[in-house]
C-alpha cells in the first residue's frame, strides 16, 4: 500500500505527518490546547494564578516546539480571560543567534575555542537574555500610544515606588539598544519613576 492509498483507506484528505515542525503544521494548528497534549503539559504549564518558569529539553522532534505552541495558545485563553491577571510568557527557544554572540564576544576576550567560550557561560547569561527578549515588548506596551499605553502606565503609576523604579532600571540595561537612550526619559516621565 502507498502513501496516497493510505490515505484515501483512512479518509484522510491532508498529509498529517507533511510537516516537520510544529510551528508549520496546519493541522496541529487546527487543533486545540486540550485536545491532544503531552501527558505532561499540565505539569509544564503549571498554575496560571500563580506563572512560574518552566524549563524543557528533549531531543529534535520530540515535541517541544508543539508543547510551547500549546502552552502559548492556553496562556492567550487566560490573559483574555484575565485581563487584570495576565500571565507574562517568554519563548526562550531559539539558543542559536543568542549562543553565537555569547561566543563570539567570549572570544574576543580570549577564549581559544568555541568549548572555552561555552565553558564560561553562566546561569546569568541566560537570565540576561531573557531580559533582552522580554523588556522592549514590556517598554513598547507603557509606551503605547493611545488609551491602551495610557492605561498601562497608570497601572505602573500606581504601583509602588521600587517597582516603577525597577522597570525603568530594567529598561535601561535591557530595552533594544537602539531605542533605549530615546525612550528612557519617555518612560521615566510617563510612569513617574522615582530619580535617585
Amino acid at each position: 500500500m502507498n502513501v496516497s492509498r493510505f490515505f484515501e483507506h483512512w479518509g484522510l484528505s491532508e498529509n498529517p505527518f507533511a510537516a516537520e515542525e510544529a510551528r508549520h503544521d496546519a493541522v496541529f494548528a487546527r487543533l486545540d490546547a486540550g485536545a491532544a497534549t503531552h501527558p505532561d503539559f499540565e505539569k509544564v504549564l503549571g498554575d496560571l494564578e500563580r506563572p512560574a518558569s518552566s524549563i524543557v529539553f528533549g531531543e529534535k522532534g520530540s515535541g517541544k516546539t508543539a508543547l510551547r505552541l500549546q502552552i502559548e495558545q492556553r496562556v492567550g485563553a487566560w490573559n483574555a480571560a484575565h485581563p487584570d491577571r495576565r500571565a507574562l510568557l517568554i519563548a526562550y527557544d531559539d539558543l542559536n543567534p543568542w549562543l553565537d554572540r555569547f561566543v563570539a564576544r567570549m572570544r574576543a576576550e580570549g577564549a581559544k575555542n568555541t568549548d572555552e567560550a561555552l565553558g564560561r557561560l553562566r546561569l546569568s547569561d541566560h537570565m540576561d537574555a531573557i531580559l533582552a527578549l522580554a523588556t522592549p515588548g514590556l517598554v513598547d506596551r507603557a509606551l503605547a500610544p493611545g488609551s491602551e499605553g495610557r492605561q498601562r502606565a497608570r497601572a505602573l503609576r500606581a504601583g509602588p515606588p521600587e517597582t516603577r523604579a525597577g522597570f525603568a532600571l530594567l529598561q535601561a540595561c535591557y530595552d533594544d539598544p537602539d531605542r533605549a537612550p530615546a525612550r528612557t526619559a519617555r518612560l521615566v516621565r510617563r510612569i513617574k519613576a522615582p530619580g535617585d
